[in-house]
């Protein structure tokens, strides 16, 4: 049977995914924060028209995620509003109309709002003007239909911003506005604390949670349980395993870390009673669904690991199976992007498709770009991306654990992670270890050990995999060979950085190299080592390919001698020759795919080379530097040192006969390495250095 290439497997699977599921499915969608505002009137539009409330002025920060706002007449006003502002009429009813035509939802289909219906920094009439229009306009649209409308409670749903308490006026006032949408077993709730449970399909709870309660910004101080909102997601969470029920949450604003400041956007001891509650039916619960960042995002939570709350000061820092873990009680959180343009995204909303058991397995996102739609004069409402074709999910269902291996996917793979981060502005126009620590971690303190271990985590992962290869080897030899093995491939990646004008032409290169270590930290961390250690190398750019063939000599451990071949792109395995047996693996290092340029901070001579010094971006536990010959786009010398000054070690690094294009024929495979079953066993062959030359 001919190999499929990974990208035509993931679009076989899911179209396969997509034709068994088709004909029994679950289809609902999600919209978050409109932020109607009938203070912008496209009728009366002209440069003198504000976004926000008179009292808010040019660059003046607003309450909400105090992104500055201006209100300087802008040059792609029109129709249909502009970057900035909040939702005008003729963009919110455009919305409706395009979800209304896009899908019929059926019997059983219905629609989660995850909150913010009025727009931001309203006086009382008008956002209370605003509210009800909106309330009256999803009435309208979805008049004489089956479909749903579950609404949840933002802050902008009540006044002052982010003023919710138990039995106030702002739930009488919702509780009118909303009275068709929510049972009227569930009023009384309602009434009470802002929350609500429906059912809009058989086998299915939705629980709609009040989260402003729990907001850092929420204006009044409770105790406890806000309202007695936990004790009642508690027996509705019973009710429903009781019946055999899934169970969707939805809300506002999520449980985590907010990506513009990375603080929590609940009080933390909220953070933690929730996720107590949740992790005893991750069973039922399938999905979190919110908003409120106007942002595209999704998180998946490990609720098997114990939360980090800020007053535990540990020293530990991060541990490795924060971010690479094999937990089954994860709790997926969904977050939809925004229909209001404020800060800088363009519309959109979600559609997704469930299995009758409402696993969700295929989500679709449609957007507008606001500026093409105000120069054509009409909206462009068009698919911007399918979840599991754009992300290459491999898995049935988009559930916690998917999500969570696509956060480890996204360190492994820049470009993915750069679909994605364009994506969370919906094509607007990152740091990448920032949002995957959000993407996984709710507390602050969990997410600032997360930031400092992450790329640590990565190259630990890649050792114990290169660990368990080798059980035939003393323990002192393995652990040995795991560390240095991610020394020699990240440093070699990392001197891939001449700095030269023509050498960017560069296809790959081809080296020989020494390298000595005097107490070196390798990548990974843990304890330092000196060693000495020599070989040869080959990387290819365009085709993904790279070889290293090394020998490394230290006091009291036995010469540790092998190969190592890295495809990437469609093939992604790694085969590992030492010892004289050959294994393959997923690679899980990234192959680098052009000159990586660091920044010249000097020139010098080494002997009668001209040299640029060239400082190469750092890992946590060391340093680079890196000479380089511009006029022949060669590597001649690096230096690594310890980034901990309390423990001071280097190493040094020489190349030998650096030349800047790759080696065909380093990347032939020997035969016990490249036989059909080499990833199902091992294969034992005698082994013969490529580097003896270096030797004499």
């Amino acid at each position: 049977m001919t190999r499929l290439n990974s990208s035509l497997w993931c679009v076989v699977t899911v179209i396969v995914a997509l034709m068994v599921h088709n004909a029994s499915s679950y289809t609902f969608m999600h919209l978050s924060d409109v932020h109607y505002s009938s203070m912008v009137n496209t009728v009366l539009y002209n440069d003198s028209t504000l976004c926000l409330a008179s009292s808010l002025f040019k660059s003046q920060y607003i309450q909400d995620l105090e992104i500055p706002i201006f209100n300087d007449p802008l040059t792609h006003s029109g129709l249909y509003g502009r970057y900035g502002c909040d939702t005008n009429l003729e963009l919110f009813n455009s919305t409706l109309v395009d979800m209304f035509n896009n899908y019929d939802l059926g019997e059983t289909g219905f629609i989660v709002f995850t909150g913010d219906s009025a727009g931001h920094a309203l006086p009382y009439d008008d956002w209370s003007n605003s509210v009800i229009t909106f309330s009256k306009v999803i009435s309208e649209t979805y008049s004489g239909t089956n479909t749903t409308f579950i609404p949840s409670i933002g802050n902008n749903d009540v006044f002052p911003d982010y003023n919710s308490s138990c039995s106030d006026g702002n739930l009488e006032f919702l509780a009118s506005v909303w009275d068709e949408w929510i049972p009227e077993s569930q009023k009384a709730n309602f009434l009470k604390m802002g929350s609500y449970a429906v059912s809009p399909a058989p086998g299915l709870t939705v629980l709609a949670v009040n989260t402003v309660l729990y907001s850092v910004k929420q204006k009044n101080i409770f105790s406890g349980d806000p309202c007695g909102q936990f004790a009642w997601l508690t027996n509705e969470l019973e009710i429903a395993a009781a019946n055999n029920n899934t169970v969707y949450i939805i809300g506002h604003i999520f449980p985590g870390l907010d990506p513009f400041f990375q603080i929590e956007t609940w009080k933390e001891d909220y953070i933690f009673q929730f996720m107590d509650v949740v992790k005893n039916y991750t069973d039922i619960v399938k999905g979190g669904f919110f908003g409120h960042i106007h942002r595209d995002e999704y998180r998946s939570y490990d609720l098997s690991i114990p939360p980090t709350p800020d007053t535990q000061h540990s020293a530990a820092g991060h541990k490795e199976e924060d971010v690479f873990s094999n937990s089954d009680m994860f709790f997926p959180l969904f977050i939809g992007s925004a229909i209001s343009p404020l800060y800088q995204n363009n519309p959109s909303y979600k559609v997704y498709q469930a299995t009758p058991t409402f696993s969700i397995y295929n989500i679709t996102t449609y957007y507008s770009d606001l500026y093409v739609s105000n120069f054509n004069g009409y909206i462009n409402w068009t698919v911007e991306y399918n979840f599991a074709e754009e992300y290459k999910i491999q898995s049935e269902f988009i559930d916690g654990a998917a999500l969570a291996d696509l956060t480890t996917r996204f360190f492994m793979d820049p470009v993915m992670y750069a679909r994605y981060d364009d994506h969370r502005a919906a094509n607007f126009l990152p740091d990448i270890v920032d949002t995957l620590c959000l993407n996984s971690q709710y507390s602050d303190k969990a997410w600032s050990n997360c930031v400092q271990g992450l790329s640590l985590a990565s190259a630990k992962k890649m050792a114990e995999e290169l660990y368990q290869h080798y059980p035939f080897q003393s323990t002192i030899h393995n652990m040995f060979f795991a560390k240095f093995a991610i020394l020699i491939i990240s440093a070699l990646f990392a001197f891939s950085g001449v700095n030269a004008k023509d050498c960017s032409k560069s296809n790959g290169y081809t080296t020989g190299y020494t390298l000595s270590s005097f107490n070196a930290v390798p990548l990974s961390g843990g304890q330092s080592e000196s060693f000495f250690e020599v070989g040869d190398t080959s990387v290819d750019f365009h085709g993904q390919r790279i070889r290293v063939d090394y020998e490394i000599f230290s006091q009291g451990n036995p010469i540790i001698n092998g190969s190592f071949w890295g495809f990437g792109g469609n093939i992604n395995k790694a085969y590992f020759l030492n010892q004289g047996v050959c294994t393959v693996s997923p690679l899980v290092t990234p192959i680098p795919s052009s000159i990586i340029n660091g920044t010249v901070v000097d020139k010098t001579k080494l002997g009668s080379f001209d040299v640029d010094v060239i400082k190469v971006e750092p890992t946590p536990s060391s340093g680079q530097t890196l000479f380089a010959d511009p006029k022949k786009c060669a590597a001649v010398a690096a230096t690594i040192f310890n980034v901990d000054f309390t423990n001071p070690g280097f190493a040094n690094m020489l190349f030998f006969d650096f030349v800047d294009q790759y080696t065909e024929s380093f990347f032939v495979l020997p035969s016990q390495c490249s036989q059909a079953n080499a990833q199902l066993a091992s294969f034992a062959a005698p082994h013969t250095p490529h580097f003896s030359r270096y030797l004499h």
